[in-house]
């Protein structure tokens, strides 16, 4: 083979392998904007997390609820408790997750405590743990949950 053409290949072969790297139908770049606070989790601790299971009759669906505390290096965070995976185990160990939204504006540099509460449905009757993340970071692990029958 002569080198023109084992060159025409190489270069084929590149097109093609940085084809592969292109997204499919992946439509418009995340808008940065937002704020949300995504792995870089600015919680500086948790603290204070219980969670307990109110199976009452007459209330509904059973629901699960967690309360506790979370602490910013900053004022004008706002953050929002969501509810994760369940994983497979039994019984399963139930994730939350904390979303973050930085200040939008200048403020004051002092550590600020603020609570952390939400109620979700019951996915499961008896849990292992709740575990509480934001971002990478694991704030809490709750292992005794109390049931409110």
């Amino acid at each position: 083979m002569n080198s023109a053409k084992f060159e025409r290949l190489v270069g084929l072969g590149l097109v093609a392998s940085l084809s592969a790297c292109s997204t499919y139908n992946a439509g418009p770049a995340p808008d940065t904007s937002s704020q949300i606070v995504a792995d870089a989790c600015p919680v500086m601790e948790g603290s204070n997390f219980k969670a307990w299971l109110n199976m009452m009759p007459g209330n509904g669906e059973p629901k699960l609820n967690v309360r506790g505390q979370v602490v910013f290096p900053s004022a004008g965070y706002t953050h929002e408790l969501k509810l994760g995976i369940l994983d497979r185990r039994q019984p399963p160990t139930q994730r939350l997750i904390i979303e973050v939204t930085a200040p939008s504006a200048p403020s004051a540099q002092v550590l600020t405590t603020q609570e952390v509460s939400g109620q979700f449905p019951a996915l499961a009757s008896k849990y292992q743990a709740i575990t509480i993340v934001c971002g990478t970071k694991v704030l809490a692990e709750i292992t005794e949950i109390d049931k409110i029958s």
